[in-house]
């Protein structure tokens, strides 16, 4: 496998990883679920009452959770000496996914770094008209944040929809 190929292969890992995440903060986490809610699932609701608001965050107030999770994977593969380039590529794509986010949620191009601009122009990382349908009514599409290719793919095959179908039929609910 060539090496274009697995960072392409490994962005969309990342893509997917972050956005299956993002279904359960939207679709199973509540405030109320335990850790998570306080720290994670208020925000990403305080971020779909107001996008705007999310942009005021800073890198870090927006991903220290990413981060975490991110240095917890690369601390496990350095102690199973397992730490590869792709691993590192992987994680740091995960670390930043919120910023990549974020970006997606600028409309004015001249508020945007010049590159990630360009980026998003070249449909390389998500557009922000691209992430813009997350946030329609009922905002049950467009999980996935980093790019463009996996939320048309996901969607069109009804992929979230049958993850719940799934989650109906092996979880109990009291």
């Amino acid at each position: 496998m060539t090496t274009i190929i697995k960072i392409l292969a490994i962005t969309l890992l990342a893509d997917f990883v972050t956005g299956f995440v993002h279904w359960l903060e939207d679709s199973y986490w509540t405030i109320n679920t335990p850790v998570l809610g306080k720290w994670i699932v208020a925000p990403n609701l305080e971020h779909h009452q107001n996008g705007q608001a999310f942009l005021k965050k800073t890198w870090l107030e927006s991903s220290w959770d990413l981060v975490l999770a991110g240095s917890l994977i690369i601390a496990g593969a350095y102690l199973l000496n397992r730490l590869t380039w792709e691993l590192g590529l992987f994680t740091f794509i995960i670390m930043n996914a919120n910023q990549v986010h974020k970006w997606a949620h600028i409309t004015n191009y001249q508020k945007k770094p010049y590159l990630i601009g360009l980026l998003q122009k070249l449909y390389v990382l998500q557009r922000t008209d691209h992430h813009g349908q997350h946030h329609r009514k009922p905002n049950d599409s467009h999980y996935c944040v980093i790019t463009n290719i996996l939320n048309p793919l996901l969607d069109g095959a009804g992929f979230w929809r049958g993850l719940e179908l799934l989650f109906k039929k092996t979880t109990v609910r009291a």
